[in-house]
């Protein structure tokens, strides 16, 4: 490592973090990387951007706002979508759209000198294989695959020069899409460093984290359901995240009338690693980050919502290797809470199912394949 870092102090150059801000896992995954590659190379710059955001904000900005909109109040929408992609996934890049890119990625390549670019969004491998085919020269590219199983086609449309991919049913899924299995590297998602922290203190009472995310109705019986089955006493902790402003209403209605659990609310907070850890289960859904923190964390999980399509492989994913159980209804949700807490029995069997999937280190592996590629 130390003759890499010497090469690149010596002829400039970064590394190039490529994401984007449709759903959490892209922007999750690059904010992994980022911090675990200034962990281990300190002296070698990194620059993590959502490139298309800085380029189109206005066009960028209006489509997360949809897509946000869309997987929470109309998935089937959202799944006819995904689904003509799969058949078309050329569609996921038009034309109009590569012309208006082509010449900001050139004069980007030109300013940045990337020594290597790590790409945690699909359509970037699509771009740069563009620039590529006209002669351009591009460095190599590492596509960090945020989905686990069902591997969208988009990932693969347009050739990366390595892939990293969650686990090995991916890295299997890949080559049936025609990869070179030499190509691709099972490193795990890339959760922050925080998980190989030592584990915080937990109080020795009972405790619920919730991290809602599904319409507002839905979490506000998810918590009167909640709050009518968990043991007396028993510690909920909500964190609304980026939920806060549409939530706020039904939450303040929540809090004062909840009776029988020890409530804690937050709104957006960074501590979502040591409050994992201080609870004995988490109720979520099966986005990309926050099932793979779960999985690294090793707390037992509910999940009570999975977008169509890319969040399908996260929730088997999860439930395959005996760490979570998926949830109907708040009834049902609730239920599960209540039992699981009343019989520890479940949970230690779900604690020693995730401790053999853990990968809290999956970001430092990304790290070792960009080295390697370079």
């Amino acid at each position: 490592m130390f003759v890499i870092s010497a090469f690149f102090i010596t002829h400039g150059g970064v590394i190039w973090i490529l994401t984007a801000g449709f759903g959490d896992g892209h922007n999750a995954a690059a904010r992994g990387i980022r911090d675990a590659w200034s962990r281990q190379q300190p002296k070698v710059p990194v620059v993590m951007e959502d490139w298309l955001l800085r380029q189109k904000p206005l066009l960028s900005g209006l489509s997360m706002a949809a897509y946000r909109e869309v997987i929470v109040h109309c998935p089937a929408l959202w799944r006819l979508a995904y689904r003509r992609l799969e058949k078309r996934p050329e569609e996921a890049l038009h034309p109009l759209l590569l012309e208006l890119l082509r010449g900001p990625l050139e004069d980007d390549l030109v300013r940045f000198r990337p020594k290597a670019i790590v790409s945690t969004y699909p359509l970037y491998s699509s771009l740069l294989d563009a620039l590529r085919q006209d002669g351009f020269p591009v460095p190599p590219l590492l596509t960090v695959v945020t989905d686990a199983l069902s591997i969208h086609p988009t990932w693969v449309f347009s050739p990366s020069d390595r892939y990293a991919v969650i686990e090995s049913k991916s890295a299997a899924e890949l080559v049936r899409q025609g990869v070179e299995g030499s190509k691709i590297s099972v490193t795990g998602f890339p959760v922050r460093l925080d998980y190989l922290e030592p584990k915080p203190a937990r109080p020795s009472s009972p405790g619920v984290l919730y991290l809602p995310s599904t319409p507002g109705s839905h979490v506000e019986e998810t918590l009167g359901e909640l709050d009518r089955s968990l043991p007396q006493g028993t510690r909920l902790t909500v964190v609304m995240g980026r939920h806060d402003r549409r939530l706020y209403h039904r939450m303040r209605r929540f809090v004062d009338n909840c009776s029988h659990v020890r409530l804690d609310v937050h709104g957006w907070t960074e501590q979502v690693p040591v409050l994992m850890r201080q609870h004995d289960l988490v109720i979520t859904k099966a986005g990309g980050a926050i099932v793979h923190e779960v999985m690294a964390a090793a707390v037992p999980a509910i999940i009570d919502c999975v977008v169509p399509g890319q969040e399908e492989g996260n929730a088997q994913e999860i439930v395959d290797a005996g760490g979570a159980a998926l949830s109907k209804s708040p009834q049902e949700t609730a239920k599960l809470a209540a039992q699981w807490l009343s019989g520890p029995g479940q949970l230690q069997l779900m604690l020693t199912a995730l401790a053999k999937v853990s990968r809290p280190d999956a970001a430092l592996r990304v790290v070792d394949e960009v080295l390697r590629m370079i």
